[in-house]
């Protein structure tokens, strides 16, 4: 606890910031902004320098890819509301997973595993935003991921191969950082990397089932967790 004292001041204040100029540039709402604040001081406390880093990480890539063709998507029917604009119930559900486990981290509950937990929930969520914002733009043979029958731009889970390797490279960005700031090491890089992946295909096939109906912010919840789940599992089992 004396590290998570230690750091608060900075994550107040380096939060307020961030959180407030985010606003003030119509990123998020209002209630993204509360709900941010909240995560992004909690991560960066108990989580750590690296643990906040991912999280902004995950946060401009995400927003970035999200505007990223938004006349075609917006064509498509495919784009998110109000530009990109990040929503409390959409940070909420992408960052649940990372923020339990950085408190774990920061309370020093079996590190290494909740370090493998938060960088994968995070690599997972971040390749499911990137194979699905940039997989619509630049995929050109979409298909349905149970079936592998091609299909058209846009519908409702389907995957391309560009948008998958685009996925990939999004969840080695992340495993990546956690790897550089020493929150975890080379076999929980791969494990990381492995999860993220499984757990992005996954979420594609619960997304061609009844299943979808629960919502998008649900399912990243969920996608979340799979993601996390597995990476630490691959750890486990293989390493």
């Amino acid at each position: 606890m004396h590290g998570v004292l230690k750091l608060l001041p900075y994550a107040l204040t380096v939060n307020l910031i961030l959180g407030t100029l985010a606003y003030w540039k119509k990123l998020i709402s209002v209630s993204g902004y509360i709900i941010g604040l909240i995560i992004g001081i909690v991560i960066f406390a108990y989580g750590g320098v690296g643990a906040y880093v991912i999280l902004c990480t995950f946060f401009a890539l995400g927003l970035w890819f999200s505007r990223v063709g938004y006349d075609e998507k917006v064509a498509l029917g495919t784009h998110q509301e109000g530009f990109g604009k990040r929503s409390g119930r959409n940070a909420f559900a992408n960052c649940v997973v990372g923020f339990t486990a950085s408190l774990a981290i920061g309370l020093g509950v079996r590190i290494n595993p909740a370090n493998i937990i938060f960088a994968s929930a995070f690599a997972t969520a971040l390749a499911d935003t990137t194979s699905n914002e940039l997989g619509q733009i630049y995929g050109k043979r979409p298909f349905m991921p149970i079936t592998f029958k091609k299909t058209t731009v846009g519908t409702e889970g389907a995957i391309s191969i560009e948008g998958t390797l685009l996925g990939i490279a999004s969840a080695i960005i992340i495993a990546g950082e956690a790897f550089i700031f020493k929150m975890i090491d080379w076999q929980g890089f791969v494990s990381v990397i492995i999860g993220a992946t499984l757990g992005n295909y996954i979420e594609s096939v619960i997304s061609v089932t009844p299943v979808r109906k629960i919502g998008g912010d649900l399912l990243n919840l969920i996608n979340t967790v799979i993601g996390a789940t597995l990476a630490l599992l691959i750890y486990r089992l293989l390493f």
